[in-house]
């Protein structure tokens, strides 16, 4: 059962507001729905910087929507984001995050906080060639690449 689709005319800050619109303009050049649970995925992950797993997510969407949600549930609507672009998953973390650049495909490196478990993507065509490069050399068709770089943020190494 699908649900229907739902206006973006909520009050959110100004970094949701701009998540929602750019989600709302792929789904819309793509002819895809953005349904309430679609949108309230979108809107948890653009007030964190961490990523967040399947079922952290749906304790933060039961107590936001005030029902139960499967997880089977958060899963589809996560694939259906991030085959849209719209989500990137964090391979060692089993999380979430939203895309830097919604709809586009992209790769990025991303920076993970052993300590606080922030994370911050950034895209660099540089490494993007490089990977292209390496893998055309060896015969290999890359298709989703994914850098994780662990370590320790700005914030946490001023606080050690």
């Amino acid at each position: 059962m699908t649900e229907p689709d739902v206006p973006v005319d909520r009050m959110p800050s100004r970094r949701t507001s701009e998540i929602l619109e750019a989600a709302a303009r792929v789904c819309h050049q793509k002819d895809k729905r953005l349904t309430e649970i679609r949108l309230a995925v979108l809107e948890v992950l653009s007030q964190t910087d961490q990523p967040l797993g399947a079922y952290e997510l749906m304790s933060r969407l039961e107590s936001r929507l005030g029902r139960a949600i499967r997880a089977t549930t958060i899963y589809r609507v996560l694939t259906f984001l991030g085959d849209l672009g719209l989500v990137d998953r964090i391979e060692s973390r089993n999380a979430f995050v939203l895309a830097g650049d919604p709809g586009k495909p992209h790769t990025c490196i991303f920076f993970l906080c052993n300590r606080c478990k922030a994370s911050v993507a950034v895209e660099d065509s540089d490494v993007a060639l490089l990977i292209e490069e390496r893998a055309a050399a060896l015969g290999f068709q890359v298709t989703k690449p994914v850098l994780e770089c662990g370590g320790i943020c700005a914030d946490c190494a001023g606080q050690l």
